[in-house]
């Protein structure tokens, strides 16, 4: 194969690379729609949480001011019996030493004392009933406002799971699960394309390979691997990739001008690949002997993974210029993932 061919060839795997990396962004982009709104609903729930706590923080403290409130007026009792006490004793000692006019004024005046220190007890257990109560009113208040708020939260995420997310995941089943199909389809034709060319171990290092060939460091597939094996033992590596990325941005915003027809036949060889194996379902699909529902998600699956022209491909190329070829064998193996996972769901 000539070196132009390999170069193009390995663009065109580039550009199938790309395509499915274009089709993860697009599952990317609605998941991340979805991720979003649980977010949400995280938050409300932890906002909730939250807003709970503190209204068991409040029924302490309502018990609290209660027990201080009954503490206080005990100690009002307390001391007014004290203060009962020291008098009576008082009298008793002032009628011992003096007798007389002293002895009755000392005998008589407790009991008039009596009646005042009730009133004036009574006064100040009132004054603490009327301030706790005065908290407890405010505490009653604020529990109440978060009881109001968290029904309101409470609305929210049933709005939030009973809308959003459903429309979400609606969305997400109409557009998403094509994109998944249409990266299986260009998986499976990358496979059948490229596999003989180049092993799929080393999909990720295309960006290098073409870098050698295309700058003479390397004149064909098996000389270009062996450098970069040399290389990459080496601190030079991360320049050269950085270089490699440098090289074949400018190709590719150049049109390819050197490659030329080589570059064009070679998206036209993965799109007929593609044409091929919808062919091949849509036939597949003519022979099925299964109930109308199976059919109909048969065929579901099939349209999804429509050929994909050259000029799709390139320009699937052109959107992921700046994404190194590591990075779009990456997003291979995740969507390679999200297609085990799909097909696991409807097996």
């Amino acid at each position: 194969m000539e070196k132009n061919e390999l170069i193009a060839n390995l663009y065109g795997l580039r550009a199938g690379l790309s395509r499915i990396s274009v089709e993860k962004d697009i599952v990317d982009d609605k998941q991340k729609e979805i991720d979003a709104v649980n977010e949400q609903i995280k938050a409300e729930e932890y906002k909730i949480h939250n807003i709970k706590n503190e209204i068991n923080s409040l029924n302490c403290a309502i018990n609290d001011e209660e027990k201080n409130c009954q503490h206080n007026k005990d100690e009002c009792d307390k001391n007014r019996k004290e203060n009962l006490k020291d008098w009576t004793w008082g009298a008793l000692m002032y009628t011992f030493l003096w007798g007389g006019f002293i002895i009755y004024i000392l005998i008589i005046f407790p009991f008039f004392l009596l009646p005042i220190t009730k009133v004036r007890t009574r006064k100040k257990k009132e004054q603490y009933q009327i301030a706790c109560d005065g908290k407890i009113k405010e505490y009653n208040a604020s529990i109440a406002d978060k009881e109001n708020e968290i029904k309101q939260r409470q609305e929210r995420i049933e709005v939030l799971k009973a809308i959003n997310l459903v429309d979400m995941r609606k969305n997400y089943n109409s557009v998403a699960l094509p994109a998944i199909r249409r990266a299986e389809a260009v998986n499976v034709a990358l496979k059948k394309t490229y596999s003989p060319l180049i092993m799929q171990s080393d999909w990720e290092n295309i960006d290098m390979l073409i870098y050698y060939l295309s700058t003479g460091r390397a004149d064909d597939l098996k000389e270009a691997l062996q450098l970069y094996d040399r290389q990459k033992q080496t601190d030079e590596i991360v320049g050269a990739i950085r270089q490699a990325e440098y090289t074949i941005a400018n190709e590719i915003r150049s049109g390819f001008r050197v490659l030329g027809t080589a570059m064009v036949r070679c998206f036209k060889i993965l799109s007929e690949q593609l044409s091929v194996q919808h062919a091949e379902t849509m036939e597949a699909l003519g022979n099925l002997n299964q109930s109308i529902q199976a059919n109909t998600a048969a065929v579901a699956a099939s349209s999804a993974a429509q050929v994909l022209s050259d000029k799709q491909l390139k320009k699937a190329l052109t959107d992921k210029i700046d994404t190194s070829s590591k990075r779009l064998v990456d997003d291979m193996k995740k969507m390679q993932a999200n297609i085990r996972k799909l097909n696991n769901k409807t097996a």
